[in-house]
């Protein structure tokens, strides 16, 4: 679990079942429903290949979860007019935790 971040903690729930081999045991052992997991995934490639085809670069941060929070607050008080570049931006920045 991580402090502070409903968002943070599915993240690491996220990478550790990636680290576990997306193991549906490692999810039960957990008590997560691996089905959620796998559509996560699914989604995860859709929208990277949604960045492939628009030639977007894939960085990630890693672990570093103040870049994630920094997202979070910044977006959450921001004053985005635009509601279709606000969703870009929401989902290139997602990927760029994803790893």
């Amino acid at each position: 679990m991580v402090p502070e971040s409903d968002h943070l903690t599915l993240l690491n729930v996220y990478q550790q079942w990636k680290i576990n081999g997306y193991s549906d045991a490692w999810c039960n052992e957990y008590f997560i429903h691996p089905k959620a997991l796998r559509k996560a995934r699914e989604i995860r490639s859709q929208l990277m290949d949604i960045m492939k085809s628009q030639k977007l670069e894939y960085v990630t941060c890693g672990t570093e979860w103040d870049v994630v929070r920094y997202f979070f607050f910044f977006f959450k008080f921001s004053t985005e007019s635009d509601v279709f570049d606000f969703v870009f931006k929401y989902i290139y920045i997602f990927f760029l935790f994803f790893q």
